[in-house]
Parts: C-alpha cells; sequence; structure tokens
C-alpha cells in the first residue's frame, strides 16, 4: 500500500476582514492536501462567522477568539489546535496561487527531517490586483546567521509550510512582540532546522 497522502492545516487569523476573507479561503479550498482550514477570529464585530459558515465546507473550523489578543495570539490558537501533519499559516488578507501547497508537499518528499519550512516567491498586487513587485526565494539550507542580518523571507507567513515536528520543538509566535512576530519566529525555526523553497511566485500579497 502507498503511504497516505501528507494533510496540511491553515491557519488563517483575522480580525474585521469579512470583505476580504472570501478571496483567502477559496484559494485554500482550491489546494490539494488540505485537511483543515482554521480561521481564528480574533475577536471581530463584524459577519466573519457568517463569511465562514456560508462556504458550507466541513474542512473549515471556525475559532473565535475571547478578545482581540493580536496575531500572534490568533496564530497560536490555530497551531494549538492544528491536526495536520503539516502546517500552513495564511493572513487573512492574502490568497494563494494554484497548486501552491501541491508543489511545497513535493519537495517536502524529496528533503531530509532536518529541513523544517518550504517557502516560496510572491507577488504583491494592488487593490485591482495588478502586480506591483515580485519576490523570489533567494536563501536556502542553514540560514540562521543570514536572518540576523535581516528578513529575507519574503511573504512569509502566507507562503510558509513546516513541518508539524518543527512547529513542536520551536513553539509559538511571541504573543509580547506587536510586530515582526513572524520574523522573529523564522530566526528561532533557523537555529534548530534548514528551510527550502519553490522557486515560483504563490502566493500574493
Amino acid at each position: 500500500m502507498p503511504p497516505p497522502e501528507p494533510s496540511v492545516s491553515v491557519v488563517i487569523p483575522t480580525y474585521n476582514r469579512a470583505h476580504l476573507l472570501p478571496r483567502a479561503l477559496a484559494s485554500v479550498l482550491s489546494q490539494e492536501g488540505v485537511l483543515e482550514g482554521l480561521v481564528v477570529d480574533d475577536g471581530s464585530s463584524d459577519d466573519t462567522e457568517a463569511v465562514v459558515k456560508g462556504f458550507g465546507d466541513p474542512r473549515l473550523r471556525y475559532l473565535r477568539q475571547p478578545r482581540n489578543l493580536g496575531a500572534a495570539a490568533a496564530r497560536n490558537r490555530g497551531l494549538r489546535e492544528a491536526r495536520g501533519e503539516f502546517i500552513a499559516l495564511l493572513d487573512s488578507d492574502d490568497e494563494w496561487l494554484p497548486g501552491k501547497l501541491a508543489l511545497q508537499l513535493a519537495l517536502f518528499r524529496r528533503l531530509p527531517a532536518t529541513v523544517g519550512m518550504v517557502y516560496t516567491g510572491s507577488e504583491t498586487v494592488d487593490s485591482r490586483g495588478i502586480r506591483q513587485s515580485l519576490l523570489l526565494p533567494t536563501v536556502r539550507g542553514d540560514i540562521h546567521h543570514r536572518l540576523l542580518e535581516r528578513n529575507l523571507l519574503h511573504g512569509a507567513p502566507s507562503n510558509a509550510l513546516l513541518r508539524r515536528e518543527a512547529v513542536a520543538r520551536i513553539g509559538g509566535f511571541d504573543e509580547a512582540m506587536p510586530a515582526i512576530e513572524d520574523y522573529d519566529y523564522w530566526l528561532r525555526l533557523s537555529r534548530h532546522f534548514q528551510v527550502d523553497f519553490v522557486a515560483m511566485p504563490l502566493s500574493r500579497y
């Protein structure tokens, strides 16, 4: 018997972005390998819950925070609840392009367990969807010392796919940080794991 296909939990923190959330969710549900999409509502006052339930897709799980606690806390809630073999991150105002997860999972199958994250390129678009810039990945392997100089993982967290084992070892995002908590996370992850990339723009910021 062939081994079972890898499963992916997608953590999607959101706060008052009901008007943007459908685009992000549609881009997730069109991917192969999605076990669940964890929409973590960080205390929204709009109709975020109705938007999620309106999809009628059992793969979507709606999780509400008791109050607005910030992006790091929302991501951590998703990390704690995730059941997949791999964990992907997507901000609710971003989206994925077709085939993103399939290409990342295919690369992960060829990599040793020392690689904890595979990321992709990304493109920045304006409100009309017109590309403004293109960011392609440039660094792989043991990149911790290079990351100490500056954040080279452009487009993350929305283009990152993580091994569950890496998340278990690194823990959650630092909830005391008001910003750049993702950069802090990559610094911590790269101390223990290597990273690799798919050299294509597969997320849209």
